[in-house]
């Protein structure tokens, strides 16, 4: 019981902080080429 929880969780971190980094890296690279416009 506690170890597919524990798998659970441990994947459910893993795609949270891709989605994060990804959203983050997205942000970025938006202002950028927001910047490089002005």
């Amino acid at each position: 019981m506690f170890h597919t929880w524990s798998i659970a969780l441990i994947a459910l971190l893993e795609i949270g902080q891709k989605a994060y980094y990804t959203a983050l890296l997205w942000r970025l690279s938006r202002d950028w080429l927001q910047l490089r416009e002005y």
